[in-house]
């Protein structure tokens, strides 16, 4: 499975017709976006992503004494 993380501009003047304006793919493979905030004063959009990495532990329970 591959993540991709993207960030759309869309044009919803007319609701029933939504025009896409631009598209800009970031981030590195597999990294999802954590969190995200608009800045619209400096029309800057800021996005914090993370990769995901289940770890597997093996566990012993040979001697319960220990």
């Amino acid at each position: 499975m591959y993540t991709q993380n993207t960030l759309e501009s869309w044009d919803i003047t007319d609701g029933s017709n939504p025009v896409m304006q631009s598209r800009l793919d970031f981030g590195q493979q597999n990294e999802t976006v954590a969190g995200s905030t608009f800045d619209v004063d400096r029309s800057v959009a800021y996005a914090v992503t993370a990769r995901t990495m289940d770890p597997l532990y093996a566990l012993s329970f040979a001697d319960r004494r220990t």
